[in-house]
């Protein structure tokens, strides 16, 4: 009888899974064998936050008001996934709570109201509001990202992205420069393969004459506040 290869898979990435090898043959004898697939994590956990905010509300001249707040928003213990180590060998890596995300800003509103007044009263607001957010951990070289977003026009495309040192979902792709006008630009252009006249222009991001994935970049900022 010919021996039977299969693959056991079990749960998560909290348990081990295992899967065949292809044995080995002692004499005329086969004999099969199982290998680590990848390593079970017992001590995987919930995501853990930390949030604060520090503010104030002052009235000055009875008529001025000024109320300010700084905000700190930390996420810890994100699942991503790290490389293995060398002892693992051809075992896939366990997902790890590594990563991480902090939010932090200012919001500061002035406002004026001439409520004194008998003739006349008047009441205004201005606020400003500033925010940052970043993926401050993922892998343990800051190299892992995990895609999304995906769109589809004959090929699958990722247009988001969650990497270090960027904001969580960043836009991620081609920068464009316009329409192709005519043959004479697409020659006079980085090698983009298939652009016709009328079709959008990719900028060459790091200059090597041929526009592909390497070219990709961050296009846009989802959660950029703007007042």
């Amino acid at each position: 009888m010919d021996p039977q290869y299969v693959s056991i898979t079990v749960g998560g990435p909290s348990y081990n899974t295992t899967a065949n090898s292809n044995g080995y043959t002692f004499g005329t004898e086969f004999v099969s064998g199982a290998t680590v697939n990848s390593f079970s994590n017992p001590t995987l956990s919930w995501e853990e936050q930390t949030q604060y905010n520090i503010g104030f509300d002052a009235t000055l001249f009875n008529d001025l008001s000024i109320t300010a707040d700084y905000f700190n928003k930390s996420v810890d213990g994100l699942l991503f996934t790290d490389a293995p180590p060398l002892y693992a060998g051809t075992s896939e890596p366990v997902q790890s709570n590594i990563g991480s995300t902090e939010s932090k800003g200012v919001d500061l509103t002035i406002g004026y109201s001439n409520g004194n007044s008998k003739n006349f009263k008047f009441n205004t607001s201005i606020t400003f509001t500033s925010s940052t957010n970043l993926v401050t951990e993922t892998n343990s070289d800051g190299t892992a990202f995990v895609p999304g977003g995906s769109i589809f026009n004959g090929q699958a495309h990722d247009i988001t992205r969650f990497e270090k040192g960027f904001t969580p979902g960043y836009f991620y792709g081609y920068q464009t420069d316009g329409l192709f006008q005519n043959q004479t630009e697409i020659a006079a252009h980085a090698t983009q393969t298939g652009a016709q006249p009328g079709d959008i222009r990719f900028v060459d991001s790091n200059n090597d004459g041929i526009i592909n994935d390497d070219d990709k970049t961050k296009i846009g900022d989802p959660l950029q506040i703007l007042h």
